[in-house]
C-alpha cells in the first residue's frame, strides 16, 4: 500500500540532504579562513578564542556527518515503502519529524556560530 505522503517526504528529505553539504561547506569554509587567521602573527591572548572556534567547527562537523547519515538512513527506509502496516507509516514519520527537529536546531546552532565567529574576526583581525 503506497502512500501518497512519501513522495513529499522524500522530496524533503532530499531538501535536508542539499542543506546538510551546503552547511558542511560553510563550515570547511570558516575552517579555512579560520587556519588562514592562524597563519598570521595573532597575540597569544587570541589563542584560546580561536581553540574554540576550532572545537566548534569539529563539533559541528561531527553533528553533520551523524545527521548526513540519518539522512541517507531515511530515504533508505522511504525508497523501500515499507508502510504496509499503520505501524510502518507511523515509523516513518516519527522519524522524519525527529530529524526535522534534529535540523532546525543544527540550522540554529550553526547561524549562532557563523555570527559569533563572523563578529570576532570583524572585531580583531
Amino acid at each position: 500500500m503506497k502512500h501518497p505522503e512519501l513522495e513529499e517526504l522524500k522530496t524533503q528529505t532530499e531538501y535536508w540532504k542539499k542543506k546538510l553539504s551546503q552547511i558542511e561547506n560553510e563550515n570547511i569554509r570558516f575552517k579555512n579562513r579560520l587556519m588562514k587567521i592562524l597563519q598570521t602573527e595573532i597575540p597569544r591572548s587570541k589563542l584560546d578564542a580561536l581553540d574554540y572556534f576550532h572545537t566548534r567547527f569539529i563539533q559541528l562537523d561531527e553533528l553533520i556527518t551523524l545527521l548526513k547519515h540519518e539522512v541517507i538512513e531515511q530515504l533508505g527506509v522511504i525508497a523501500d515503502n515499507i508502510t504496509d502496516t499503520p505501524a510502518g507509516m507511523e515509523h516513518i514519520l516519527l522519524t522524519h519529524q525527529r530529524l526535522e527537529t534534529k535540523l532546525l536546531i543544527l540550522h540554529d546552532k550553526f547561524g549562532h556560530l557563523q555570527r559569533e565567529f563572523d563578529m570576532y574576526v570583524r572585531q580583531w583581525f
